[in-house]
């Protein structure tokens, strides 16, 4: 009886453990996604994200009018991304993006949701819901959630105040419910 419990237990353990390509995948999307919502250069993603030419005015008048646009991004030497999506202020709308120089994916797809709350300091929220990063041999599932104040004037986020997370899903259909902090400092 001893020897099939202890069989058991390794045979669970085993089905959980995740394979050394698993985490490289769990851990380039949560990458890409800090680089995504901040437009920042991390140090592990080799994508060039954060030179993507997001229009930072047409988001900001987004956020204070709820003026909807459409951007466009394509593939050039300083950004690795193309697809184009129409941001609407409050309700989650999808994103659709091909990624190049990423080697566990090379697509990625998520529902959007930006908001402002005002007050003393300006608190934008974002959510990402129902996403996905796909390659040949990986497929991502996740979540994000992020909050911090903005500077109206110059545009960015600043790294007072702010919390949030990415929530690494499920990685090949394994569930793994792995949490990165999303700092942007």
């Amino acid at each position: 009886m001893i020897k099939i419990l202890l069989l058991a237990i390794v045979i669970s353990t085993n089905t959980f453990a995740l394979t050394k390509e698993q985490n490289a995948a769990a851990d380039a999307s949560a990458d890409f996604i800090r680089s995504f919502i901040a437009s920042v250069k991390t140090k592990k993603l080799k994508a060039k994200v954060d030179s993507c030419p997001f229009d930072k005015s047409k988001w900001l008048v987004l956020l204070l009018s709820g003026n909807s646009f459409t951007e466009k991004l394509v593939f050039t030497k300083d950004c690795d991304l193309e697809g184009t999506y129409t941001p609407v202020k409050g309700s989650l709308f999808p994103v659709r993006l091909e990624v190049r120089n990423v080697p566990e994916f090379n697509k990625v797809d998520f529902n959007f949701l930006i908001n402002l709350d005002y007050g003393l300091k300006p608190v934008v929220k974002l959510n990402m819901k129902n996403g996905s990063a796909t390659g040949s041999k990986n497929k991502v599932t996740f979540e994000a959630n992020y909050e911090g104040t903005i500077d109206i004037s110059s545009q960015e986020l600043k790294p007072t105040n702010q919390k949030g997370a990415v929530l690494i899903k499920t990685v090949n259909g394994q569930k793994i419910n792995k949490s990165y902090p999303l700092n942007l400092k």
